[in-house]
């Protein structure tokens, strides 16, 4: 009598070389019908690779049926990878036929076991086989992050916790991540609600707070277990275009229409300032504000980009002038007061960052460089100080850093990535947005 033979492969972590192994699973009663099961890993043992890797040879897995009629076999493929959940993959297979499956290692250094589990047609175990594969450490280079986005989706921004926990949120439905290891894995939060967000920031005292595009910040107090939902307006869909703790304290976020809104304590609601400032479709991306209470913004109004100032006395927004480039693209003030103007310039062709040490009164001009590729815009963007008191910044898709403003070096990003932000970790890995694998680190 034909029966069919279910054969499911569970992958799990675990220790040590490729073992028949029949005593670590409970056993049921086989069927009478049908012989013990042979399975046999014939290839991609016991090989060693990054954590994070998919490994270079496949994990072959061939299982026979000695004396059964059966020519059919269910296999569903069980990994742990140490993110959100454990993936399941299902095929099916002739008799006599092998299993082959492309291993990417998760983030935990060590040996890893996948754990190969073979059940009858009544859900019976009757054979087991495990294989292992030993992870390293990342050594100095680039490297693919664990449990990264597998879609072909942007960073909209990364933020950092005082302990070092990385956070990342993304364009469209993708939940917003963080990292507990420096970047080398990720993990969604697990509230469901949180999506479709354009910034994640961190407050002094480690709150997070997430700007979504529902008119609305969520807050959680920096586990990211529990959030709370902010309203910026009750009567209008202000989506946001950004978000950020002011210097003295005050909750900033600014929306895709031109809305600038302040929260001036905690517990407090938004109020909208120079609500008359509402050319239809400008974006505001705060930048700094100076001691005396002026904010700058990087304004974009159909592709043009100019550097505005909101007065702290008047409350209005003014276009600043006498700044060294024609397009700014980014502006940065260091706690001296220090200023620097960063973006493309007509007149050379080049893009360009300056320094002004009178509070923009003169400037100097401190690097130049001009993007090989005509199918990127040559400005400098996202001109920032990281964690490891390096300053960074992008031209296209090209990264820099400097240490002291006189020698820039540039970063090797030997695969494509998108025109978005980057962080630091506490480590000094350097953290792009890649595509199509989302998140890649570099160790230095």
């Amino acid at each position: 009598m034909n029966r069919v033979l279910t054969c499911i492969v569970l992958l799990g972590l675990l220790l040590t070389a490729c073992v028949k192994n029949q005593g670590d699973w409970p056993k049921g009663k086989p069927d009478s019908t049908e012989a013990k099961s042979n399975i046999v890993a014939i290839g991609g043992t016991s090989q060693t690779d990054t954590v994070g890797k998919e490994l270079v040879e496949s994990i072959v897995v061939k299982i026979n049926e000695p004396g059964s009629r059966l020519n059919k076999l269910f296999v569903k493929i069980f990994q742990q990878t140490l993110c959100n959940g454990d993936s399941v993959i299902e095929r099916t297979i002739k008799n006599g036929e092998t299993i082959s499956f492309k291993w990417r290692l998760n983030s935990r250094p060590g040996v890893q076991t996948l754990n190969f589990k073979v059940l009858d047609s009544a859900l019976n175990v009757i054979d087991s086989i495990k294989v292992t594969a030993t992870a390293i450490a990342p050594k100095p280079g680039w490297h693919v992050a664990s449990c990264t986005i597998s879609e072909n989706v942007g960073v909209k921004s990364f933020a950092m916790l005082s302990t070092g926990r990385l956070l990342v949120c993304y364009s469209g439905s993708i939940k917003p991540q963080y990292s507990d290891d420096n970047g080398v894995s990720w993990h969604s939060f697990s509230y469901t609600d949180v999506m479709y967000t354009d910034k994640v920031i961190v407050s002094p005292t480690d709150e997070i707070y997430l700007a979504a595009n529902n008119n609305s910040v969520y807050y959680s107090s920096g586990i990211g277990g529990h959030w709370e939902r902010m309203w910026i307006t009750s009567w209008n869909t202000e989506w946001c275009r950004d978000l950020a703790f002011l210097p003295d304290g005050r909750l900033l976020y600014t929306s895709m229409d031109g809305g600038i809104f302040i929260r001036n304590k905690k517990g407090e609601n938004f109020v909208e300032i120079e609500a008359s400032y509402r050319p239809t479709g400008v974006e505001l991306r705060y930048m700094a504000e100076t001691a005396e209470g002026d904010i700058y913004f990087i304004s974009q109004f159909n592709f043009a980009t100019k550097l505005v100032k909101l007065d702290h006395t008047t409350q209005k927004l003014t276009d600043v002038t006498g700044l060294p480039v024609t397009d700014a693209t980014s502006f940065f003030m260091d706690d001296k007061g220090v200023m620097f103007a960063g973006g493309y310039n007509k007149a050379t062709g080049f893009a360009e960052l300056h320094r002004s040490d009178d509070k923009g009164i003169t400037w100097n001009k401190i690097f130049s460089y001009k993007y090989p590729s005509i199918f990127y815009y040559t400005a400098l963007y996202n001109f920032t100080k990281q964690v490891d008191n390096n300053y960074y910044f992008r031209v296209g898709t090209a990264y820099f850093k400097t240490a002291d403003l006189k020698t820039f070096a540039q970063i090797d990003v030997p695969f494509n990535t998108f025109a978005t932000p980057y962080i630091v970790a506490k480590n000094n890995y350097f953290i792009v947005n890649s595509y199509p694998l989302v998140l890649q680190y570099l160790v230095p």
